[in-house]
């Protein structure tokens, strides 16, 4: 059964959700669920007891962003492209994944990490701008009096001179016509007997050979995910990670660098990603979900959270993101966004907010 998320899953559905997916969606999300509720203190004097013993990690938000070309282009679209609530978003996913990178002892790739996390939601904002198309200058007519007169003179010579033109061109036109008639009328009798010598010739062939078969059809092939638009997909990480391969490319990546931030972008919105899936796809899924939703954030230490949201702010975060997640329910009802909007994304994200 093929992982929902993964590279053969977006290839063969496009991120649509079959009946079965997403029973398996809402499971996994149950469970993880009840695993979150297990985990949380139930505000009792040992809960929080026990909560100070397991007192998060202290690090430094102090990640720099890659300076390698890529990373500055990508920076720049980001920035140009991304509503702020989004790109703030995508920053401080970026720092908690590198954050739980390091808590986690994981070694992955710096770069393509950061450009995975500024493109992850590149597909919740509207379409990129079109170039501008150029328009052709008009020339400014100004009123001259003094030059009616030799424009009336004008005017009236090229009248006269028009309707000789005019009768020359028709009696012309007339003789064209007739030469034109008689040619086509001796083109088709010559056309005619050629054809009726062909067909007797033809005729006489197919009497003496057998019938011959038709060429097997070739079934057509479907296009796959990573070939078709990003519009045709059925979910916005999918289409994310379309449009997100495209930009790596032309931004002159290679093609193994463009597949592993997409292949990241598309399984970001799982209920889980495994590290076989790549340490950057793992990463990405935990930096947006501790970002989103709070998981994993009882692992950082208070003043760590603090610091991530001094340099990224979190404004309109919340409002911004349910606004999008409601626009994809509806359009995508078959997504994983839908999915989890309708077992209460809502209240999970303003339950986050509560504890910040």
């Amino acid at each position: 059964m093929v992982a929902i998320g993964s590279p053969t899953w977006v290839e063969r559905t496009g991120g649509a959700l079959s009946p079965l997916d997403q029973l398996r969606f809402i499971t996994q999300a149950i469970t993880r669920e009840l695993k979150a509720l297990r985990q949380r203190p139930d505000g009792s004097a040992s809960a929080r007891s026990r909560s100070a013993d397991r007192a998060g990690a202290v690090l430094t938000a102090d990640q720099l962003p890659p300076g390698t070309p890529i990373a500055r282009h990508i920076t720049a679209y980001a920035t140009a492209h991304l509503p702020d609530p989004l790109f703030q978003h995508s920053l401080r996913s970026w720092i908690w994944a590198c954050m739980l990178g390091d808590l986690d002892h994981l070694t992955y790739d710096t770069e393509r990490l950061y450009v995975a996390a500024l493109l992850h939601d590149i597909a919740l904002t509207n379409p990129p701008p079109t170039p501008p198309t150029q328009t052709t200058r008009t020339t400014r007519t100004t009123w001259a009096p003094w030059a009616t007169r030799a424009t009336r003179a004008t005017q009236t010579t090229r009248a006269t001179r028009g309707a000789r033109a005019t009768r020359t061109a028709r009696t012309t036109w007339a003789t064209r016509m007739a030469e034109a008639t008689r040619a086509t009328r001796a083109t088709r009798m010559a056309e005619a007997a050629r054809a009726t010598q062909t067909t007797r010739v033809t005729q006489t062939t197919e009497a003496t050979q057998p019938p011959q078969q038709p060429p097997p059809q070739t079934p057509p092939t479907q296009p796959s995910a990573r070939s078709k638009p990003g519009r045709e997909a059925y979910c916005f990480a999918v289409q994310g990670a379309t449009i997100a391969r495209q930009l790596v490319l032309d931004a002159g990546a290679s093609r193994p660098y463009a597949d592993t931030v997409a292949d990241a972008i598309a399984a970001h919105f799982n209920i889980t990603v495994p590290t076989s899936w790549g340490a950057e796809a793992h990463l990405l899924h935990a930096g947006t979900h501790l970002d989103a939703a709070g998981t994993r954030r009882s692992e950082l230490a208070p003043s760590t959270v603090a610091e991530v949201h001094t340099r990224a702010p979190r404004t309109d975060f919340t409002t911004h993101f349910l606004t999008a997640m409601q626009q994809e329910a509806t359009t995508h009802p078959t997504s994983r966004a839908a999915i989890l909007w309708h077992l209460g994304m809502p209240r999970t994200l303003r339950r986050h907010d509560q504890h910040l």
